[in-house]
C-alpha cells in the first residue's frame, strides 16, 4: 500500500493534479489543516504532512497521527513551523530553499527599479490625470550615482546583486554569517553601517528572533535621506508602524514591500493609504515554473525521505537560521 501525504489545501495544487505527479508512489490526500482538531483527523493514516504558508505550531503538530514521519515546508522559510516542537515530535522538516531564487531575485530587482523610477506613481497619475510632470510623481535618483545596500547574502541576495550590478555605482552588503562575498561587494561591519552608506536597502534575512524587527524606528533613522526600502523576505523583520511615520515624513522616499507583518495585509493598513509605496501580495517566489518546480520538487523530496533515500531536491532543516 502506498504511503499517505497529507497535502494542506491552498498550498501546492489539487489532489488530482499532485496525485498524477507522484503516481504509484504515494497516495495524496488534499485536506483542512487549520486547526489542531482537523489535523488530527487529516493525519491519522498519513506519513507526512505538506503545508506552504499554512502555520504549523506547537498545538497543530502536537495533534499529528503517530503515523506522522515527516513534515515538507513548501517555500523558503522556516519561520511557520515550530521545529522545537517537531522535534519533540521525532518529526523531521524539510523545505525547499533553491526553488525560487530567480523568482525572488528578480522581483526585488523589480520593486527597487519601480520605485526608483516611479513605476507605479506614473501609472496612477497617467490614468487619473493624463500626462503629467515627472517632478510631480516623486523623487527619482540617478541610479548610475546610487549606493545599494543588501542585508543577507545567501542564495537571494547573490542573485539580486548580479542583477542590479549593471544599474548602480556601488554595493554594499552584511552578512552576519557570510558563506561568500560577490565580486565587487563592500562587505560592512554592520547593519548599522548599510543603512548609512546606501541609498537603495533591500533585505534578504529569515526572520529569527534575532532578525525579528530588525528594521525599526533607531534604524530608520539611520538611513540616508531619500533612500528606497524592499523587502521580499519576511513581513516581520520590519517594524510596520515606524516604517509608515519614515515614509509619511519623506525619511524615506519609498518603499517595496511584499511581505507583511499580517498577511493578508489588512484593507485598514495605513501602507495602502501612501503613495510612495509599492505593494505586492506576497508573490515573489511566483512564476510558471517555479510553482511546478515546487509541487514536483517538495513530493519528491517527502518521498525520498519515507523511502530512507537522499532528497534529490530541498534540504533538512537544522535549525531556525536558515539564510534565504
Amino acid at each position: 500500500m502506498p504511503v499517505q501525504i497529507a497535502v494542506s489545501v491552498d498550498s501546492i495544487g489539487d489532489e488530482e493534479a499532485l496525485q498524477q505527479l507522484v503516481g504509484e508512489r504515494a497516495e495524496i490526500r488534499v485536506v483542512d489543516l487549520s486547526t489542531p482538531e482537523r489535523v488530527a483527523e487529516a493525519t491519522a493514516s498519513a506519513a507526512a504532512v505538506v503545508v506552504a504558508l499554512q502555520p504549523m505550531s506547537a498545538d497543530r503538530i502536537a495533534a499529528f497521527g503517530d503515523s506522522v514521519e515527516v513534515i515538507g515546508r513548501a517555500g523558503v522559510g522556516l519561520d511557520t513551523v515550530d521545529l522545537d516542537a517537531a522535534a519533540a515530535r521525532a518529526v523531521t522538516v524539510v523545505h525547499e530553499p533553491g526553488y525560487s531564487t530567480g523568482e525572488v531575485a528578480d522581483h526585488a530587482a523589480a520593486l527597487l527599479l519601480a520605485c526608483t523610477r516611479q513605476v507605479a506613481a506614473g501609472d496612477r497619475a497617467m490614468r487619473a490625470d493624463g500626462w503629467v510632470m515627472a517632478d510631480r510623481l516623486g523623487r527619482m535618483p540617478d541610479l548610475g550615482a546610487a549606493t545599494l545596500g543588501v542585508l543577507g547574502i545567501g542564495r537571494i541576495g547573490s542573485a539580486l546583486i548580479a542583477r542590479m550590478r549593471p544599474f548602480v555605482r556601488r554595493i554594499v552588503a552584511f552578512d552576519p554569517a557570510p558563506a561568500q562575498v560577490p565580486d565587487g561587494v563592500e562587505l560592512l561591519d554592520s547593519l548599522d553601517d548599510v543603512l548609512r552608506a546606501a541609498d537603495l536597502v533591500s533585505l534578504h534575512l529569515p526572520l529569527t528572533d534575532a532578525t525579528r524587527g530588525l528594521i525599526g524606528e533607531r534604524e530608520l533613522a539611520l538611513a540616508r535621506d531619500g533612500a528606497v526600502l524592499v523587502n521580499v523576505a519576511r513581513g516581520a523583520l520590519v517594524d510596520e508602524s515606524a516604517l509608515v511615520a519614515a515614509l509619511a515624513a519623506g525619511q524615506l522616499a519609498g518603499a517595496g514591500l511584499d511581505a507583511f507583518v499580517g498577511e493578508p495585509l489588512g484593507a485598514d493598513s495605513p501602507l495602502l493609504t501612501l503613495p510612495n509605496v509599492v505593494l505586492t501580495p506576497h508573490l515573489g517566489g511566483h512564476s510558471e515554473g517555479a510553482a511546478a518546480r515546487l509541487a514536483s520538487w517538495m513530493l519528491d523530496d517527502v518521498i525520498a525521505h519515507l523511502q530512507r533515500r537522499e532528497l534529490p531536491h530541498g534540504r533538512y532543516a537544522a535549525g531556525p537560521f536558515v539564510r534565504a
